[in-house]
């Protein structure tokens, strides 16, 4: 009875007062959660959105830019890749060309060169090795630029029927 006899003297000016204080607390807990999805929007788009895709119809490794932010000075690092040929487990290092500038949603084949662990000398044609890459797990390392000329690094990992972002990071 002391809690309901206090509430009652509580006059109207200050419940509307508390109330407004609420509303506000509300209103400044919205705006916070908006201001993080702004930032997260705007980080969209200056950030190109890379993908990898190995096309065996097409015969080719493909990267594709996903975004409307164009990439540019594509550098992918050197991929070690264990793969099972007839039976016998396989070493290689794939070595990757630069590739200049990626549109957006443009999709283009990286060249590279897939050569044999141990003997340096002994070097597979990518078409002779892409179908052994299709059930081979390894990661991918691209750094790249966007127009801005603000650096990203990208991790994708191989799972097995399609690549992965890993990680994306500014590298400044």
């Amino acid at each position: 009875m002391n809690i309901l006899g206090m509430l009652l003297k509580i006059s109207f000016k200050d419940w509307l007062i508390f109330t407004t204080l609420i509303i506000l607390v509300i209103a400044l807990l919205q705006i916070r959660k908006l201001k993080k999805s702004l930032i997260q929007e705007v980080h969209k788009r200056l950030v190109p959105e890379l993908m990898l895709e190995l096309d065996l119809k097409a015969i080719g490794l493909f990267i594709k830019n996903e975004s409307t932010m164009i990439a540019k000075e594509i550098s992918i690092e050197d991929v070690d890749v264990d793969i099972e040929d007839f039976g016998f487990m396989m070493s290689f290092t794939l070595k990757f060309d630069p590739v200049d500038i990626l549109r957006p949603n443009e999709r283009i084949k990286l060249n590279f060169s897939a050569i044999h662990r141990g003997q340096e000398d002994s070097v597979r044609t990518p078409e002779g090795i892409l179908p052994h890459l299709s059930s081979a797990s390894f990661r991918v390392i691209i750094d790249f630029y966007n127009i801005e000329n603000l650096k990203f690094h990208a991790e994708f990992i191989r799972k097995p029927n399609k690549f992965v972002l890993d990680k994306l990071d500014s590298a400044q």
